[in-house]
């Protein structure tokens, strides 16, 4: 989400397309609950705020998009403001690539419930979508193992931080900071 932030989808697709002939492109966007994707991001501690060299910076800064709404140097913007301007304006590049594409036959769009792909089935069904196939038992290795492995990775935030945060945002906070983006 982030590379295709800085980049802008819309962008590099048209890329794409200059340079590929007459071929299809495929467009894939994994989906999950907004509030579940801000409340792990928070727990992996992206957008934590900090001083360096006397400026204010976030955990982040260069790889998570800050978007222009959002102003890190105000005293006032919180990690929860940063995190939801992030993911709220993967959500407005998700909107403008479908409304740039939509009507272009060269270009396949496939929305999918990220939890979806834990099912053979149901990724067999999205390669179907783009004329893909994979060999007999070659989707059971890969399909429903664990790889992207972050407890860990949010454990070490919250020792880090201790208890200052313990990410008791609620559901209601979330949603506001997403709907102020």
């Amino acid at each position: 989400n982030h590379c295709v932030l800085h980049r802008g989808a819309v962008e590099f697709i048209e890329e794409l397309l200059a340079v590929s002939g007459e071929q299809t492109i495929g467009v894939v966007i994994p989906r999950r609950q907004l509030v579940d994707i801000v409340r792990s991001r928070l727990a992996l501690g992206h957008g934590t705020v900090y001083q360096k060299n006397g400026k204010r910076r976030f955990r982040g800064e260069g790889w998570i998009y800050a978007p222009d709404n959002v102003d890190v140097d105000n005293k006032q913007t919180t990690q929860l403001d940063i995190v939801a301007g992030y993911v709220s304006a993967v959500e407005r590049e998700i909107v403008r690539l479908k409304g740039a594409f939509e009507a272009n036959e060269r270009v396949i769009i496939f929305e999918v419930e990220l939890v979806k792909l834990n099912c053979v089935e149901e990724v067999r069904g999205m390669l179907a979508v783009y004329g893909l196939r994979v060999e007999d038992g070659g989707l059971e290795e890969v399909v429903g193992r664990r790889v992207n492995k972050r407890e860990e990775d949010k454990k070490k935030v919250a020792d880090r931080v201790g208890d200052e945060v313990k990410l008791l945002v609620c559901d209601e906070e979330i949603k506001r900071a997403l709907s102020c983006n």
